[in-house]
């Protein structure tokens, strides 16, 4: 990783312990975001055709991204969420005709209440191209508006150059850190009702 990409990356974790999984459909930038993070760098890569799993790890940071075919995506994707405190989103913005899967994989994580205080990060990704869907389209299309009990957040980011992407991961950061802060609240206040 880049000298200051790997300062950056870990003042802005430090030692939070963030397990964040990233996943999203194929071709959207997951790949190269975790690549650019990694080796400070644009590798050239292929969409995955069937399954793909890459992990960076920096200090107590993990993050780790999981590509498979849509029709198998939830189910395989679920066993590997339930072990990560968050999960990371990445939508290609220019890709309108997939939208629906996006909002349908969206949908089935948020519905599940297993992952119901889980943040959500989603990084909107290649806003810097033309034709690039404006967030306040994206978030309605999605359906977002709707998610009044979840910490969520929509990052215009683009993978190639990282704009966007440590901004990101800086809300995901504090938005742990208050998730970890509101999980002890409850378990003090439980542990007061038993005693």
């Amino acid at each position: 990783m880049g000298n200051a990409s790997q300062k950056m990356f870990n003042k802005i974790f430090g030692d939070i312990g963030l397990q964040a999984v990233m996943t999203g459909l194929d071709g959207v930038g997951k790949t190269t975001i975790l690549y650019k993070l990694n080796l400070g760098e644009v590798v050239a890569s292929v969409p995955t055709i069937d399954f793909n799993l890459e992990t960076v790890e920096f200090r107590n940071t993990k993050i780790t991204s999981m590509e498979v075919g849509l029709q198998k995506l939830y189910p395989l994707e679920r066993h590997l969420i339930k072990q990560a405190n968050s999960l990371i989103y990445v939508i290609d913005s220019r890709d309108r005709e997939r939208l629906d899967d996006n909002k349908f994989f969206l949908n089935k994580f948020y519905d599940d209440e297993e992952f119901k205080t889980m943040p959500v990060l989603i990084f909107a990704n290649k806003q810097d191209l033309p034709y690039a869907i404006d967030l306040p389209k994206l978030t309605e299309q999605l359906e977002l508006y709707k998610l009044k009990d979840r910490k969520w957040k929509v990052q215009p980011c683009c993978a190639t150059t990282l704009k966007g992407v440590y901004e990101g991961l800086n809300w995901l950061s504090l938005a742990i850190k208050s998730q970890i802060e509101e999980n002890k609240k409850e378990k003090e206040k439980e542990n007061e009702k038993e005693n």
